[in-house]
């Protein structure tokens, strides 16, 4: 497990920032997932954003 969560078992693409890139989400608060630390917070990832982020980082 990573953090208490497993990538595409736990985490799918409505739960990452896919929705707040494609401009469906206002903020990216919905993304914040609480790990089994406690004070320790991700915004998980998982394979179907590979595509997205790779696009992104051509454009900066």
């Amino acid at each position: 497990m990573y953090h208490g969560w497993v990538p595409d078992l736990h985490i799918h693409a409505e739960d990452t920032l896919l929705p707040f890139y494609l401009g469906e989400k206002d903020d990216a608060s919905y993304a914040i997932k609480p790990t089994c630390w406690p004070g320790l917070d991700i915004i998980p990832s998982c394979l179907a954003l590979h595509r997205i982020e790779t696009e992104l980082m051509g454009k900066i």
